[in-house]
């Protein structure tokens, strides 16, 4: 029996999902799924108003299965980039002042 560890589960189940893709040609550059014109916004408008997944993709017939975790997955990264970058802006003066080289 082969035990992987959640982060190997995790990663593995990442690559399956369909991709986020910004193109400048697609829907001005918006998120949108690879292979759809569907905005990663649009998906989570629908999330935050309480559907469920089944209603999701029945709205979008086009939209490949696995594409709502991949627009929550792009959705934190990009939440977890703006709060790394703000935190770095906020902290790292206050570091070099503490802690000259």
């Amino acid at each position: 029996m082969i035990v992987r560890s959640s982060a190997y589960v995790i990663l593995h189940t990442m690559k399956t999902l369909p991709k986020v893709i910004s193109d400048p040609e697609i829907c001005h550059g918006k998120p949108t799924i690879q292979g759809t014109r569907i905005m990663v916004w649009q998906i989570l408008e629908y999330l935050e108003s309480g559907l469920k997944a089944e209603a999701i993709y029945g709205d979008f017939p086009t939209l490949p299965k696995g594409s709502i975790e991949s627009a929550l997955h792009h959705a934190i990264l990009k939440i977890f980039r703006e709060c790394r970058s703000n935190y770095w802006e906020t902290f790292s003066p206050l570091r070099r002042q503490l802690h000259p080289n």
